[in-house]
């Protein structure tokens, strides 16, 4: 008893894998995220601080001080997510990898961060003069030393 041919093999469509997500979206958008959430800790770090500092009579310094250290790193993170978000976006423009939302919102976080700080830069700025322009006729009137 002889056996039938086996059937002839199926041919499936050629399948091209697609490039995977770039990882430079994926730092900026990373680098964005970590700013803010350092941002955030510090001023709830901050209002800490103000409590302790009355409920310790001034021995939230050390943590005033580290709250200070740490805040230098988020400019620095928001920086690094514009470098990189351009990057990836050059980088999928060119290979047509995934990754495209991530460079944006690494961006996105990126300016906005950078942006906020320079105008609350400007803001503090602007109130420290306003205070120094205000006081300087007081501080030279002798009368205002005399009690």
């Amino acid at each position: 008893m002889a056996y039938p041919p086996p059937p002839p093999p199926r041919m499936y469509p050629y399948y091209v894998p697609r490039p995977g997500s770039n990882s430079m979206a994926t730092i900026s958008f990373l680098n964005g995220l970590v700013g803010w959430i350092i941002t955030l800790l510090t001023i709830c770090a901050n209002v800490l601080v103000g409590v302790l500092a009355v409920a310790t009579a001034g021995l939230a310094g050390t943590l005033g001080v580290c709250t200070s250290v740490i805040a230098c790193v988020s400019p620095i993170t928001w920086l690094l997510a514009i470098i990189t978000g351009h990057i990836a976006k050059s980088q999928i423009s060119r290979t047509g990898e995934a990754g495209g939302g991530s460079a944006t919102w690494g961006l996105l976080m990126g300016y906005l961060g950078l942006g906020l700080m320079l105008i609350s830069i400007c803001v503090i700025a602007i109130l420290m003069a306003t205070g120094m322009l205000v006081s300087i006729p007081f501080l030279s009137d002798p009368s205002y030393w005399e009690y």
